[in-house]
């Protein structure tokens, strides 16, 4: 126990709740507890400090489930402890400075929970229309809005804030609300603010950033409240004067952001309490998976020697594909999908028929999320309509979204979501590898909305198209000259492990021999044989000559891409300042960052990691849908597939047998229901770590 109490008191916990605890010896009392990190903090506070305690008296702790909110912050815990170790490894073997554990764990937690409460939200919305209903009903059992953005040295932040939105083609900013939920309790029946939020469209917009967060200067003031609950870009009123503060972060101006992050603000407590609380689980799964995600192996081209290779037997890879290194033959595992209801099913299909062959397979290389904006988007006659109920994914944002599937012999089964397709869909969803859009002989399929019809949109997953690195391989320019890279600021990228999109390798492979700048400064050139260029800091663009060893020349034209608009999967982290480094990349390594791909297999030369990648861009299983999302939305979809796979029952208890066994040692867990649960999946020949 000493031990585990050691383990769980190292970390700081995070406010909320009352409970009393004390010696075995004098009653136990409990002022409505709420199952928050505070209880289990103050009742591992109170066992530290009362050597009497005991756990006679279970059945107290068991309606509290004790037992569960225990077990969930060992999963938090050991996750973060996890997090640390696969982050301190990393850094180690490539040189640089990793992310902190807990905010890797942290983003984690956030892509799961941001996952299910955007779903569960635009499918109530979709019900309901656009009326303030939904807002209420989250409103009877939760706060709405951000909190404790901005904790000061006491840790309090006593802020008011608010999420605002603009329209499409509007300038103005809107306070999105319920009916008087701003106005101050004292005010005059005539004070009452009316309801505005967002239109779904302006929610399920994922390419513009709507939504901004406003500090309310005078919450308690009537007046105020009325005439903010429209301003301008500089968060003032026009016509009285009246201003918010806009919340910032990293030194901007404003924290500005789309509907898909933003609704973790909207429903800041109901995220935390109701959706991230019951997700740590996963998140232990999550890490256990982490852990052995990828290998190194020894590449003298980098400036590590270091080269990064999935790992084909990790159970995340085998879950998601069959085959995973062999292209020809890989057949996706899990699938999204959505259904497009609609009452006039002619329509729909005569609309459908002019994007997919008779297979359903898409023409021209077009992507789902084109051919839905071309259907389904409101405006213009032509336009139709979706009348499912089901809400929109977080990733490509289509309405319909069923969730994510998994074969099920000659059927699928639901992974996450609310899958209501009938049976003959889902047989036919079962046998599609390819993006598709099954349309049942151009009738549709039996709805769940009577008298309707269903057209199902269908996208394979593939590891493939999520570590792609199409987006930052050389591209023809406009002119056909010269080659484009796109290339993070300040950021050192590997020239040797980047090929030619739009052609194969027919020859022998041949090797760098020289880079040069081509009449531009903004450029810096790494050292010691090491192919690497860096566009400096505040530079937009710049040329480099690169020549081969044949003697072939290329001029490359590196073109800088914000963060925000990055599209590639990859490890980006910070230079370590040493002597190592300052060989290679010289002796100014402030704030320069450097980039490694990951490799889908052991490849041993350039030649064959193009030709893979050549390969399956050209192949139907791929899917721009998925390599063109930003590395943010890759990220959560990886984060949803670890989740999912760490949901099977073998992987979750080989995840609690590792975990569990490094980091708790069961023989002192006194708590007989805890060390029951525990002690299941701990190994005595594994030692704990101390």
């Amino acid at each position: 126990m000493k031990k585990l109490l050691t383990f769980l008191g190292s970390f700081s916990l995070s406010a909320g709740g009352v409970l009393t605890v004390v010696s075995c010896s004098s009653a136990k009392i409990f002022f409505n507890p709420t199952i928050t990190d505070e209880l289990a903090n103050k009742i591992i506070a109170g066992l530290k400090q009362n050597n009497n305690f005991n756990f006679n008296n279970g059945d107290i702790f068991y309606k509290l489930n004790f037992k569960e909110i225990i077990i969930e912050k060992l999963n938090q815990l050991i996750s973060e402890r996890k997090y640390e170790e696969i982050q301190k490894d990393l850094s180690i073997a490539l040189n640089t400075i990793g992310f902190k554990s807990k905010i890797k764990s942290d983003q984690v937690l956030s892509n799961l929970a941001t996952l299910k409460l955007f779903n569960e939200y635009t499918a109530k919305r979709s019900d309901k229309g656009n009326t303030d209903q939904v807002d209420l009903t989250y409103s009877k059992n939760f706060g709405l809005n951000p909190y404790e953005l901005q904790k000061d040295s006491k840790n309090r932040d006593s802020n008011v804030y608010a999420i605002y939105y603009k329209q499409n083609s509007g300038h103005d900013w809107l306070r999105w609300q319920t009916t008087g939920e701003f106005t101050p309790e004292n005010a005059d029946d005539s004070k009452i603010d009316q309801f505005q939020i967002p239109e779904l469209s302006i929610l399920t917009d994922t390419k513009n950033n709507y939504f901004r967060i406003g500090i309310l200067e005078s919450p308690d003031d009537a007046e105020y409240i009325s005439s903010t609950r429209k301003v301008n870009n500089n968060g003032m009123d026009t016509s009285s004067g009246k201003k918010i503060k806009w919340y910032a972060t990293n030194g901007e101006t404003h924290y500005e952001t789309n509907g898909q992050n933003i609704i973790r603000y909207r429903f800041a407590h109901y995220f935390k309490k109701e959706i991230q609380s019951k997700l740590f689980s996963n998140l232990l799964g999550n890490s256990y998976l982490d852990s052995n995600l990828y290998f190194l192996r020894s590449d003298n081209s980098s400036a590590k020697a270091k080269k990064v290779i999935l790992n084909g037997t990790n159970r995340l890879i085998s879950n998601t594909q069959t085959d995973f290194t062999q292209q020809n033959s890989t057949t996706s595992n899990i699938k999204m999908v959505w259904s497009f209801s609609s009452s006039e099913p002619d329509k729909v299909y005569k609309k459908i028929n002019e994007y997919v062959n008779p297979n359903g397979s898409l023409k021209s290389k077009k992507t789902l999320k084109e051919i839905y904006n071309q259907l389904f988007k409101n405006g213009g006659k032509d336009h139709l309509i979706n009348e499912s109920k089901q809400g929109n994914d977080s990733f490509l944002s289509i309405s319909g979204f069923n969730g994510f599937v998994q074969n099920d012999k000659d059927s699928i089964k639901s992974l996450s979501g609310d899958l209501k397709i009938n049976d003959s869909a889902k047989k036919d969803v079962s046998k599609v590898s390819i993006p598709s859009i099954l349309v049942n002989g151009g009738s549709g399929y039996e709805s769940t909305i009577q008298g309707n019809r269903d057209f199902l949109f269908v996208l394979p997953i593939y590891l493939n198209d999520i570590f792609s690195t199409k987006n930052v391989q050389m591209s023809k320019s406009a002119n056909g000259s010269e080659y484009i890279l796109n290339v993070l600021e300040n950021t050192w990228t590997d020239i040797s492990q980047k090929y030619k999109i739009d052609n194969k390798y027919l020859n022998e492979f041949t090797s760098i021999s020289k880079i040069e700048k081509n009449g531009s400064d903004n450029i810096d050139i790494s050292k010691r044989n090491k192919w690497y260029v860096k566009l400096k800091d505040g530079m937009k663009d710049g040329k480099i000559n690169i020549i081969y060893s044949n003697g072939q020349k290329e001029t490359v034209q590196l073109k800088k891409v914000d963060q925000k608009n990055y599209k590639t999967l990859d490890i980006t982290q910070k230079l370590a300042d040493n002597q190592k480094n300052r060989e290679i990349f010289g002796s100014d390594l402030k704030d320069s960052f450097i980039s490694y791909d990951y490799n889908l297999k052991d490849y041993q030369n350039l030649k064959e990691k193009q030709n893979d990648a050549y390969e399956w861009n050209q192949s139907p299983k791929s899917s721009a849908d998925i390599i063109d999302l930003s590395t943010e939305s890759k990220q959560a979809l990886l984060d949803q597939l670890k989740s999912l796979t760490s949901s099977i029952e073998d992987v979750q208890n080989a995840a609690k047998t590792e975990l569990y066994s490094q980091y708790l040692n069961a023989d002192q867990i006194k708590y007989q229901e805890l060390f029951d649960e525990i002690s299941k999946f701990v190994r005595d020949d594994i030692p704990s770590l101390d």
